[in-house]
Protein backbone atom coordinates (compact mmCIF):
# COMPACT_ATOMS: atom_id res chain seq x y z
CA UNK A 1 0.00 0.00 0.00
CA UNK A 2 1.38 3.43 -0.77
CA UNK A 3 -0.44 4.62 2.56
CA UNK A 4 2.73 3.26 3.95
CA UNK A 5 4.95 6.10 2.57
CA UNK A 6 3.98 9.15 4.11
CA UNK A 7 3.20 6.82 7.64
CA UNK A 8 7.14 5.95 7.54
CA UNK A 9 8.20 9.19 6.56
CA UNK A 10 6.35 11.00 9.82
CA UNK A 11 7.90 8.19 12.26
CA UNK A 12 11.45 9.28 10.38
CA UNK A 13 11.67 12.47 10.48
CA UNK A 14 12.17 12.98 14.33
CA UNK A 15 14.86 9.85 14.05
CA UNK A 16 16.70 11.31 11.05
CA UNK A 17 16.61 14.84 12.85
CA UNK A 18 18.17 12.78 16.20
CA UNK A 19 20.23 11.52 14.12
CA UNK A 20 21.61 13.89 12.19
CA UNK A 21 21.86 15.73 15.47
CA UNK A 22 24.18 13.42 16.97
CA UNK A 23 26.17 13.00 13.83
CA UNK A 24 25.18 9.21 13.63
CA UNK A 25 25.64 8.39 10.00
CA UNK A 26 25.67 5.00 10.44
CA UNK A 27 22.49 4.59 12.07
CA UNK A 28 21.45 6.79 9.39
CA UNK A 29 22.49 4.60 6.58
CA UNK A 30 20.82 1.19 8.18
CA UNK A 31 17.70 2.88 8.46
CA UNK A 32 18.23 3.84 4.89
CA UNK A 33 18.75 0.44 3.91
CA UNK A 34 16.22 -1.35 5.99
CA UNK A 35 13.64 1.16 4.24
CA UNK A 36 14.14 -0.42 1.03
CA UNK A 37 14.16 -3.69 1.87
CA UNK A 38 11.29 -3.40 3.68
CA UNK A 39 9.52 -1.77 0.79
CA UNK A 40 11.31 0.94 -0.83
CA UNK A 41 12.63 -1.36 -3.60
CA UNK A 42 8.67 -1.32 -4.84
CA UNK A 43 8.75 2.31 -5.57
CA UNK A 44 12.34 2.24 -7.09
CA UNK A 45 10.89 -1.03 -8.99
CA UNK A 46 7.84 1.02 -10.14
CA UNK A 47 10.09 4.11 -11.60
CA UNK A 48 12.60 2.05 -13.36
CA UNK A 49 9.50 0.12 -15.51
CA UNK A 50 6.67 3.18 -15.33
CA UNK A 51 8.71 6.30 -15.08
CA UNK A 52 6.74 6.99 -11.81
CA UNK A 53 7.35 5.24 -8.41
CA UNK A 54 3.97 5.75 -7.34
CA UNK A 55 1.97 4.43 -10.89
CA UNK A 56 -0.62 4.27 -11.99
CA UNK A 57 -1.28 7.48 -9.86
CA UNK A 58 0.26 11.11 -11.77
CA UNK A 59 2.21 12.99 -9.79
CA UNK A 60 4.62 15.95 -9.85
CA UNK A 61 7.66 15.80 -8.24
CA UNK A 62 9.54 19.26 -7.55
CA UNK A 63 12.86 18.16 -9.65
CA UNK A 64 11.62 15.60 -11.89
CA UNK A 65 8.28 17.74 -12.75
CA UNK A 66 4.80 15.90 -13.91
CA UNK A 67 4.92 11.56 -14.24
CA UNK A 68 3.11 9.82 -16.10
CA UNK A 69 -0.35 8.11 -14.57
CA UNK A 70 -3.01 6.69 -15.69
CA UNK A 71 -5.17 9.07 -13.01
CA UNK A 72 -4.64 11.76 -10.62
CA UNK A 73 -5.23 13.37 -6.97
CA UNK A 74 -8.94 14.39 -8.07
CA UNK A 75 -9.99 10.91 -9.75
CA UNK A 76 -8.96 9.15 -6.40
CA UNK A 77 -11.65 11.85 -4.67
CA UNK A 78 -14.19 11.49 -7.01
CA UNK A 79 -14.27 7.86 -6.13
CA UNK A 80 -16.50 5.69 -4.35
CA UNK A 81 -14.43 5.14 -0.81
CA UNK A 82 -13.95 9.22 -0.52
CA UNK A 83 -15.67 11.49 2.10
CA UNK A 84 -15.78 15.00 2.50
CA UNK A 85 -15.66 16.11 5.94
CA UNK A 86 -14.56 15.89 9.51
CA UNK A 87 -17.63 14.78 10.82
CA UNK A 88 -18.76 12.25 7.66
CA UNK A 89 -15.14 10.61 8.16
CA UNK A 90 -16.07 10.31 12.14
CA UNK A 91 -19.18 8.38 11.53
CA UNK A 92 -17.34 5.88 9.16
CA UNK A 93 -14.67 5.31 11.71
CA UNK A 94 -17.53 4.87 14.49
CA UNK A 95 -19.23 2.69 12.77
CA UNK A 96 -16.27 0.11 11.20
CA UNK A 97 -14.25 0.71 14.47
CA UNK A 98 -17.20 0.71 16.97
CA UNK A 99 -17.45 3.24 20.37
CA UNK A 100 -15.43 1.12 22.32
CA UNK A 101 -12.55 0.98 20.23
CA UNK A 102 -13.27 4.90 19.91
CA UNK A 103 -13.54 5.54 23.74
CA UNK A 104 -10.27 3.27 24.03
CA UNK A 105 -8.37 5.40 21.47
CA UNK A 106 -9.25 8.51 22.94
CA UNK A 107 -8.84 7.68 26.41
CA UNK A 108 -5.24 6.60 25.58
CA UNK A 109 -4.57 9.81 23.31
CA UNK A 110 -5.41 11.85 26.32
CA UNK A 111 -3.15 9.58 28.75
CA UNK A 112 -0.20 10.53 26.13
CA UNK A 113 -1.25 14.33 26.51
CA UNK A 114 -1.06 14.29 30.16
CA UNK A 115 2.15 12.91 30.14
CA UNK A 116 3.43 15.19 27.43
CA UNK A 117 2.16 18.23 29.49
CA UNK A 118 3.67 16.80 32.53
CA UNK A 119 7.10 16.61 30.93
CA UNK A 120 6.71 19.92 29.80
CA UNK A 121 6.20 21.37 33.15
CA UNK A 122 8.86 19.15 34.69
CA UNK A 123 11.54 20.65 31.60
CA UNK A 124 11.98 16.17 30.85
CA UNK A 125 14.42 15.75 28.43
CA UNK A 126 12.69 12.66 27.08
CA UNK A 127 10.18 13.79 24.25
CA UNK A 128 8.45 10.30 23.72
CA UNK A 129 5.44 11.33 25.05
CA UNK A 130 5.27 14.62 22.93
CA UNK A 131 6.33 13.16 19.39
CA UNK A 132 3.71 10.02 19.36
CA UNK A 133 1.06 12.60 20.41
CA UNK A 134 2.59 14.95 17.23
CA UNK A 135 2.81 11.76 15.00
CA UNK A 136 -1.09 10.56 16.18
CA UNK A 137 -2.42 14.33 15.39
CA UNK A 138 -0.71 14.78 12.19
CA UNK A 139 -1.15 10.69 11.30
CA UNK A 140 -5.43 11.85 11.77
CA UNK A 141 -5.18 14.70 10.29
CA UNK A 142 -2.91 13.43 6.82
CA UNK A 143 -6.20 10.73 6.72
CA UNK A 144 -8.96 13.75 7.39
CA UNK A 145 -7.69 15.96 5.13
CA UNK A 146 -5.50 13.85 2.09
CA UNK A 147 -5.91 10.09 2.12
CA UNK A 148 -8.35 9.92 -0.50
CA UNK A 149 -9.72 6.36 0.69
CA UNK A 150 -10.90 8.00 3.70
CA UNK A 151 -13.86 6.17 4.65
CA UNK A 152 -11.20 3.08 4.89
CA UNK A 153 -11.04 3.22 8.75
CA UNK A 154 -7.74 1.12 8.28
CA UNK A 155 -6.32 3.62 6.80
CA UNK A 156 -6.42 5.18 10.35
CA UNK A 157 -4.95 2.48 12.61
CA UNK A 158 -1.48 4.08 13.06
CA UNK A 159 -3.15 6.98 15.45
CA UNK A 160 -5.16 3.38 17.13
CA UNK A 161 -1.83 1.81 17.64
CA UNK A 162 -0.12 5.29 18.86
CA UNK A 163 -2.59 5.61 20.96
CA UNK A 164 -2.30 2.12 22.39
CA UNK A 165 1.40 3.32 24.25
CA UNK A 166 -1.27 5.95 26.39
CA UNK A 167 -3.22 2.90 27.56
CA UNK A 168 0.09 1.39 28.56
CA UNK A 169 0.35 4.35 30.82
CA UNK A 170 -2.89 4.03 31.91
CA UNK A 171 -1.98 0.09 33.05
CA UNK A 172 0.83 1.70 34.83
CA UNK A 173 -0.87 4.09 37.07
CA UNK A 174 -3.83 1.59 37.81
CA UNK A 175 -0.77 -1.16 39.36
CA UNK A 176 0.94 1.63 41.01
CA UNK A 177 -2.85 1.93 42.91
CA UNK A 178 -3.13 -1.53 43.99
CA UNK A 179 -4.24 -5.00 42.24
CA UNK A 180 -8.33 -3.73 42.30
CA UNK A 181 -7.73 -1.07 40.19
CA UNK A 182 -5.14 -2.85 38.27
CA UNK A 183 -7.95 -5.41 37.67
CA UNK A 184 -10.66 -3.10 36.76
CA UNK A 185 -8.74 -1.39 34.08
CA UNK A 186 -7.54 -4.74 32.03
CA UNK A 187 -11.09 -6.08 32.25
CA UNK A 188 -12.20 -2.64 30.60
CA UNK A 189 -9.63 -2.89 27.96
CA UNK A 190 -10.16 -6.36 27.39
CA UNK A 191 -13.96 -6.20 27.66
CA UNK A 192 -14.28 -3.09 25.51
CA UNK A 193 -12.05 -5.15 22.71
CA UNK A 194 -13.97 -7.72 22.99
CA UNK A 195 -16.89 -6.10 22.53
CA UNK A 196 -16.07 -4.12 19.24
CA UNK A 197 -17.07 -6.01 16.56
CA UNK A 198 -19.93 -8.56 18.08
CA UNK A 199 -19.26 -11.07 15.24
CA UNK A 200 -21.12 -13.55 17.19
CA UNK A 201 -24.20 -11.33 17.38
CA UNK A 202 -23.82 -11.01 12.98
CA UNK A 203 -23.36 -14.78 12.98
CA UNK A 204 -26.90 -15.46 14.99
CA UNK A 205 -28.71 -13.29 12.77
CA UNK A 206 -27.43 -15.34 9.22
CA UNK A 207 -28.31 -18.95 10.27
CA UNK A 208 -29.92 -19.22 6.94
CA UNK A 209 -27.22 -17.77 4.97
CA UNK A 210 -24.43 -19.76 6.66
CA UNK A 211 -26.53 -23.20 6.60
CA UNK A 212 -26.45 -22.04 3.04
CA UNK A 213 -22.91 -22.02 3.12
CA UNK A 214 -21.61 -25.72 3.91
CA UNK A 215 -23.11 -29.01 3.94
CA UNK A 216 -21.66 -30.34 6.77
CA UNK A 217 -22.77 -27.39 9.13
CA UNK A 218 -20.53 -26.51 12.06
CA UNK A 219 -21.91 -26.04 15.14
CA UNK A 220 -22.54 -22.15 14.95
CA UNK A 221 -24.78 -22.56 11.93
CA UNK A 222 -27.48 -25.23 13.39
CA UNK A 223 -30.45 -24.06 15.25
CA UNK A 224 -28.64 -24.79 18.38
CA UNK A 225 -26.28 -21.48 17.30
CA UNK A 226 -27.32 -18.99 19.40
CA UNK A 227 -26.50 -21.40 22.64
CA UNK A 228 -23.04 -22.49 20.84
CA UNK A 229 -22.11 -19.01 20.16
CA UNK A 230 -22.98 -17.42 23.61
CA UNK A 231 -21.02 -20.37 25.19
CA UNK A 232 -18.22 -20.00 23.60
CA UNK A 233 -18.48 -16.00 23.75
CA UNK A 234 -18.30 -16.67 27.56
CA UNK A 235 -15.51 -18.90 27.73
CA UNK A 236 -13.89 -16.39 25.58
CA UNK A 237 -14.36 -13.55 28.19
CA UNK A 238 -13.56 -15.59 31.21
CA UNK A 239 -10.29 -16.39 29.91
CA UNK A 240 -9.43 -13.00 28.79
CA UNK A 241 -10.85 -11.62 32.36
CA UNK A 242 -8.24 -14.25 34.27
CA UNK A 243 -5.63 -13.23 32.16
CA UNK A 244 -6.35 -9.23 33.41
CA UNK A 245 -6.51 -11.04 37.06
CA UNK A 246 -3.29 -12.58 36.87
CA UNK A 247 -1.61 -9.64 35.13
CA UNK A 248 -3.25 -7.72 37.82
CA UNK A 249 -1.36 -9.06 40.43
CA UNK A 250 1.88 -9.75 38.10
CA UNK A 251 5.31 -8.51 38.92
CA UNK A 252 8.17 -8.76 36.85
CA UNK A 253 9.76 -12.41 35.99
CA UNK A 254 7.26 -14.00 39.08
CA UNK A 255 5.89 -17.11 38.33
CA UNK A 256 1.93 -14.95 37.46
CA UNK A 257 3.19 -13.37 34.24
CA UNK A 258 4.06 -16.86 33.01
CA UNK A 259 0.65 -17.96 34.00
CA UNK A 260 -0.70 -14.61 32.40
CA UNK A 261 1.25 -15.49 29.46
CA UNK A 262 -0.24 -19.45 29.52
CA UNK A 263 -3.76 -17.62 29.45
CA UNK A 264 -3.14 -15.07 26.67
CA UNK A 265 -2.14 -18.02 24.38
CA UNK A 266 -4.76 -20.29 25.23
CA UNK A 267 -7.24 -17.73 24.29
CA UNK A 268 -5.25 -16.71 21.40
CA UNK A 269 -5.38 -20.64 20.23
CA UNK A 270 -9.17 -21.02 20.91
CA UNK A 271 -9.83 -18.17 18.68
CA UNK A 272 -7.86 -19.33 16.02
CA UNK A 273 -8.86 -22.38 16.10
CA UNK A 274 -12.68 -21.19 16.22
CA UNK A 275 -11.82 -18.68 12.97
CA UNK A 276 -10.44 -22.09 10.81
CA UNK A 277 -13.71 -23.45 11.28
CA UNK A 278 -16.04 -20.43 10.31
CA UNK A 279 -14.25 -20.05 6.93
CA UNK A 280 -17.95 -20.66 4.86
CA UNK A 281 -19.22 -17.93 7.67
CA UNK A 282 -16.70 -15.39 6.43
CA UNK A 283 -17.53 -15.86 2.68
CA UNK A 284 -21.41 -15.79 3.45
CA UNK A 285 -20.65 -12.34 5.87
CA UNK A 286 -17.99 -10.75 4.66
CA UNK A 287 -18.86 -7.68 2.76
CA UNK A 288 -18.73 -8.96 -0.79
CA UNK A 289 -21.65 -11.55 0.12
CA UNK A 290 -23.75 -10.28 -2.06
CA UNK A 291 -22.18 -12.22 -4.64
CA UNK A 292 -22.36 -15.13 -2.92
CA UNK A 293 -24.18 -17.11 -5.00
CA UNK A 294 -21.31 -17.69 -7.12
CA UNK A 295 -18.65 -18.47 -4.99
CA UNK A 296 -20.21 -20.50 -2.04
CA UNK A 297 -20.80 -23.58 -4.34
CA UNK A 298 -17.15 -24.09 -4.98
CA UNK A 299 -16.54 -23.77 -1.23
CA UNK A 300 -18.41 -26.80 -0.12
CA UNK A 301 -16.33 -29.60 0.88
CA UNK A 302 -17.16 -32.19 -1.14
CA UNK A 303 -16.69 -29.73 -4.60
CA UNK A 304 -14.03 -31.47 -7.32
CA UNK A 305 -11.28 -29.37 -8.91
CA UNK A 306 -12.66 -27.03 -11.49
CA UNK A 307 -11.01 -24.58 -13.88
CA UNK A 308 -12.75 -21.55 -13.13
CA UNK A 309 -13.00 -18.19 -15.61
CA UNK A 310 -14.52 -15.06 -14.07
CA UNK A 311 -15.65 -11.98 -14.98
CA UNK A 312 -17.59 -9.21 -13.35
CA UNK A 313 -17.51 -8.19 -9.70
CA UNK A 314 -13.63 -8.77 -8.56
CA UNK A 315 -13.93 -11.62 -6.17
CA UNK A 316 -11.79 -14.28 -7.87
CA UNK A 317 -10.16 -15.62 -4.24
CA UNK A 318 -13.99 -16.73 -3.22
CA UNK A 319 -13.82 -18.86 -6.00
CA UNK A 320 -10.49 -20.99 -5.22
CA UNK A 321 -11.72 -23.13 -2.45
CA UNK A 322 -10.69 -23.76 1.05
CA UNK A 323 -7.52 -25.71 0.13
CA UNK A 324 -7.25 -23.60 -3.03
CA UNK A 325 -8.12 -26.54 -5.00
CA UNK A 326 -10.01 -24.54 -7.95
CA UNK A 327 -7.83 -22.46 -10.57
CA UNK A 328 -9.19 -19.13 -11.07
CA UNK A 329 -8.17 -16.83 -14.25
CA UNK A 330 -9.48 -13.88 -15.84
CA UNK A 331 -9.59 -13.76 -19.76
CA UNK A 332 -9.21 -10.62 -21.38
CA UNK A 333 -12.03 -9.47 -23.90
CA UNK A 334 -9.04 -7.85 -26.01
CA UNK A 335 -5.57 -7.35 -26.40
CA UNK A 336 -2.95 -10.38 -25.34
CA UNK A 337 -3.97 -12.88 -23.35
CA UNK A 338 -1.26 -11.83 -20.36
CA UNK A 339 -1.75 -8.03 -20.80
CA UNK A 340 -2.16 -6.03 -17.55
CA UNK A 341 -2.85 -2.61 -16.74
CA UNK A 342 0.37 -1.01 -17.98
CA UNK A 343 0.47 -2.71 -21.25
CA UNK A 344 -3.30 -1.15 -22.05
CA UNK A 345 -2.44 2.20 -20.42
CA UNK A 346 0.84 2.52 -22.63
CA UNK A 347 -1.29 2.19 -25.97
CA UNK A 348 -2.97 5.10 -25.69
CA UNK A 349 -1.76 6.92 -22.73
CA UNK A 350 -3.71 9.40 -21.00
CA UNK A 351 -5.20 10.89 -17.76
CA UNK A 352 -8.66 9.66 -16.75
CA UNK A 353 -11.11 11.38 -14.61
CA UNK A 354 -11.62 7.96 -12.41
CA UNK A 355 -9.42 6.13 -10.39
CA UNK A 356 -10.44 2.67 -11.87
CA UNK A 357 -10.53 3.27 -15.50
CA UNK A 358 -11.63 0.57 -17.90
CA UNK A 359 -9.36 0.72 -20.14
CA UNK A 360 -8.82 -3.20 -20.49
CA UNK A 361 -12.17 -3.25 -22.02
CA UNK A 362 -14.54 -1.14 -24.27
CA UNK A 363 -12.91 -3.06 -27.97
CA UNK A 364 -14.49 -6.46 -26.78
CA UNK A 365 -14.21 -9.60 -29.21
CA UNK A 366 -16.17 -12.31 -28.31
CA UNK A 367 -14.04 -14.52 -30.63
CA UNK A 368 -11.56 -13.98 -29.02
CA UNK A 369 -12.96 -14.38 -25.53
CA UNK A 370 -14.36 -18.21 -26.39
CA UNK A 371 -10.83 -18.92 -27.73
CA UNK A 372 -9.16 -17.96 -24.77
CA UNK A 373 -11.76 -20.37 -22.96
CA UNK A 374 -10.27 -23.58 -25.05
CA UNK A 375 -6.74 -22.60 -24.88
CA UNK A 376 -7.21 -22.42 -20.71
CA UNK A 377 -9.15 -25.45 -20.45
CA UNK A 378 -12.14 -23.77 -18.96
CA UNK A 379 -14.85 -26.19 -17.44
CA UNK A 380 -16.44 -23.19 -15.66
CA UNK A 381 -17.75 -20.00 -15.92
CA UNK A 382 -18.76 -17.47 -13.45
CA UNK A 383 -20.17 -13.96 -14.12
CA UNK A 384 -20.41 -11.78 -11.20
CA UNK A 385 -22.93 -8.43 -11.29
CA UNK A 386 -21.23 -5.25 -11.27
CA UNK A 387 -20.51 -3.29 -8.38
CA UNK A 388 -22.64 -0.24 -8.89
CA UNK A 389 -19.57 2.43 -8.74
CA UNK A 390 -18.05 -0.35 -11.66
CA UNK A 391 -20.85 0.44 -13.83
CA UNK A 392 -20.40 4.14 -13.99
CA UNK A 393 -17.01 3.46 -16.19
CA UNK A 394 -17.54 -0.56 -17.51
CA UNK A 395 -20.19 -0.97 -19.64
CA UNK A 396 -22.89 -3.13 -18.24
CA UNK A 397 -26.39 -4.83 -19.94
CA UNK A 398 -29.18 -3.47 -18.24
CA UNK A 399 -29.39 -5.48 -15.28
CA UNK A 400 -25.47 -4.67 -14.22
CA UNK A 401 -23.84 -8.02 -15.77
CA UNK A 402 -20.74 -7.44 -17.67
CA UNK A 403 -20.80 -8.28 -21.33
CA UNK A 404 -19.66 -11.70 -21.55
CA UNK A 405 -23.15 -12.48 -19.91
CA UNK A 406 -24.56 -11.40 -23.57
CA UNK A 407 -22.18 -13.74 -25.17
CA UNK A 408 -22.62 -17.08 -23.24
CA UNK A 409 -26.40 -16.17 -23.68
CA UNK A 410 -26.10 -16.07 -26.97
CA UNK A 411 -24.23 -19.69 -27.18
CA UNK A 412 -26.65 -21.80 -25.50
CA UNK A 413 -25.04 -24.81 -27.60
CA UNK A 414 -21.68 -24.02 -26.15
CA UNK A 415 -22.53 -22.88 -22.43
CA UNK A 416 -25.02 -25.00 -20.01
CA UNK A 417 -26.58 -22.76 -17.09
CA UNK A 418 -25.99 -24.37 -13.42
CA UNK A 419 -27.16 -21.36 -11.45
CA UNK A 420 -29.06 -18.13 -12.56
CA UNK A 421 -29.56 -15.38 -9.73
CA UNK A 422 -29.69 -11.55 -9.82
CA UNK A 423 -25.73 -11.37 -8.35
CA UNK A 424 -24.18 -14.50 -10.18
CA UNK A 425 -24.48 -16.56 -13.09
CA UNK A 426 -22.59 -20.21 -13.02
CA UNK A 427 -22.34 -21.66 -16.53
CA UNK A 428 -20.30 -25.32 -17.07
CA UNK A 429 -18.48 -25.44 -20.47
CA UNK A 430 -19.20 -27.77 -23.51
CA UNK A 431 -16.73 -28.71 -26.54
CA UNK A 432 -15.68 -26.02 -27.67
CA UNK A 433 -14.16 -25.89 -31.46
CA UNK A 434 -10.04 -25.32 -31.37
CA UNK A 435 -9.34 -21.78 -32.12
Amino acid sequence: KTLGLPLVSMQAIPFIWAALRARRFADLAWFTGGAIGAGGWWYLLNLWRYGNPLFPVQIALPVFGELPGAYGAAALRAGEFHLDGLRAVGVSVRDQWGLTTCLLMTLGLVALIRRARRDIFRRSSKPHARILLVLAIAWWTFFVTVVPHNNQARFALPALVISLVGWSLILQQARRSGPKAAFGVWSLGITAAALASQPWTDWIGSLTTLTRATTEAPFWATTEAPFWATTTWIILCGLTLATAAVISIAREWQPPRIVAAGLALITTLLAVVLSQTSRPAFFALADYRGWSDGYLAFNQPEAPPTRIAYTGANVPYALMGGDRRHRVVYLNTQGESDDGFYNFWQRDPQTYPYHKPGIYRGDDNVELWLARIVQQDIDTVVIFALHPAERRYLSSTPDGFPIERDWVKNRNDLFRPVSISRAAEIYRVGDLPDP
